[in-house]
């Protein structure tokens, strides 16, 4: 049976927790921080793996050398690094400082804890009326999409995907003027 028959075969609820399983098997690595850091930040997994590296240093300063070879890649481009790097401080409270020619480190501890379950759950449930009228009045009210992402318990991502498909939805509603 191919690793994705075994994911497929397990119901809808499960099959995260299979793939992260069998993605662990296969690598020899738990990916459970990867899937916490991209369902919580929106971080894909290069900007993960550099964020996993620095935290697991913490407080140790890490060159840039030393975090391009965590991503496992053959081409040698340390601009990525950079790229990455700004990834993560955009789009998490990860307080990373650069060491000028040195590499990078972070300034105060950054725990990446194992997603509850029950969390993805909640992530991964349909939209109802009831929260696209609560995230209309929040936008409305002129609430930033990370404080709408708490008070509905949704990701940013999830809360930024929802906001675009709203107003697609509203576009299509109104009359074109001819």
């Amino acid at each position: 049976m191919s690793l994705v028959a075994q994911v497929m075969a397990e119901p809808p609820e499960r099959r995260l927790d299979m793939a992260l399983y069998l993605l662990e098997e296969v690598t020899g690595r738990p990916d459970e921080s990867y899937a916490y850091l991209r369902t919580v930040y929106g971080l894909a997994k290069g900007p993960s793996t550099i964020l996993c590296a620095l935290a697991a240093a913490y407080p140790r300063m890490m060159t840039k050398d030393a975090l391009f070879a965590t991503l496992g890649r053959d081409e040698i481009d340390l601009a990525i690094v950079d790229v990455y790097i700004c990834h993560i401080r955009r789009k998490t409270p990860a307080k990373v400082r650069n060491v000028w020619g040195e590499g990078f480190v972070l300034d105060e501890p950054f725990e990446i804890v194992r997603a509850d379950p029950a969390d993805r759950r909640r992530e991964r449930s349909p939209w109802t009326a009831q929260d696209d009228a609560d995230l209309r009045a929040m936008l409305a009210s002129g609430s930033r999409r990370k404080v709408i992402a708490e008070e509905l318990e949704r990701s940013e991502a999830s809360i930024r995907d929802r906001i675009q498909l709203l107003r697609k939805m509203d576009n299509r509603k109104k009359p074109h003027d001819l």
